[in-house]
């Protein structure tokens, strides 16, 4: 389930960096469980989910998907943004 979603984050050009966090992440998921995703690249939020549209279907689950730009990411890191850090540090 994560190596299509892995495949298909790697051919996109506009994305920097993607990780999973929440219930997957942690191991902790249930069979109703979404994905969460965090994206960093130029993409958008729109152009992201109508790509996502097959994996959705391929994995059965929802994909809850978060994009920042590269600077966003930067200056959320340096506010120390609870959303962000909860986010990069679910295990």
């Amino acid at each position: 389930m994560i190596g299509v979603l892995t495949g298909m984050l790697a051919e996109r050009k506009d994305i920097n960096c993607a990780f999973i966090f929440g219930s997957f992440a942690s191991g902790q998921e249930k069979s109703s469980s979404d994905i969460d995703l965090m994206v960093i690249g130029s993409i958008g939020l729109r152009t992201l989910t109508t790509s996502l549209t097959g994996v959705n279907e391929q994995c059965g689950r929802e994909i809850n998907s978060h994009v920042l730009s590269p600077k966003e990411f930067a200056m959320r890191l340096q506010r120390h943004d609870h959303f962000l850090a909860n986010s990069m540090l679910s295990k």
